[in-house]
């Protein structure tokens, strides 16, 4: 009797891997190995192997960020802030994974898609699209700066206080939208 391997069980190996401390250069036979599976297994699931298996576990994490019933940015900064502490070793090593697979542009398109979620559903009754379209290089120039705050909290091995990660990722998108208020 074969037991079927699904991509969600491959994910989930993958997600016990990054949980153990210190994983350097994960690799795929790694995975294969914990996972007691052949590559071809993980190709078959996953033809572009360890990058679609990472932009598949990103994805899952920020359908998770985007299930919950968050009110506002500075809410949603903060329970992912607390995501990245509670899940520490989890993150740093995906974090590690990331920048391996050359895969940090990723995390740019989607913080900007967070973002624009973000002011298109709250502050909808003040802005329109066109307004946010006109704006999209303040947005890119804010993402750039959670980008930074978020690389630098990663590179210090998480060790920058959260509070102050939070404080710095919310002063840009205060800026963003006092131009947005500003114009409209």
């Amino acid at each position: 009797m074969s037991t079927v391997v699904t991509s969600e069980h491959l994910l989930q190996k993958l997600r016990e891997l990054l949980t153990q401390t210190s994983i350097n250069n994960l690799t795929l036979k790694k995975l294969t190995d914990h996972c007691a599976v052949s590559r071809s297994t993980i190709y078959r699931n996953f033809p572009g192997g360890m990058p679609d298996l990472c932009l598949a576990l990103l994805q899952q994490d920020l359908e998770y960020l985007l299930q919950q019933q968050l009110a506002d940015w500075q809410q949603m900064v903060e329970f992912s802030i607390n995501f990245i502490e509670h899940h520490r070793v989890r993150c740093l090593n995906f974090y590690h994974l990331l920048i391996l697979q050359n895969q940090e542009i990723i995390s740019q398109d989607t913080i900007t898609k967070l973002l624009e979620l973000y002011l298109a559903q709250t502050l909808q009754s003040q802005f329109n699209y066109q307004l946010l379209k006109k704006h999209s290089v303040e947005i890119k120039f804010v993402v750039g700066g959670i980008l930074y705050q978020l690389k630098k909290w990663f590179d210090s091995q998480l060790k920058l206080a959260a509070v102050d990660v939070i404080e710095s990722m919310n002063c840009g998108l205060s800026l963003l939208e006092d131009t947005l208020i500003m114009e409209h």
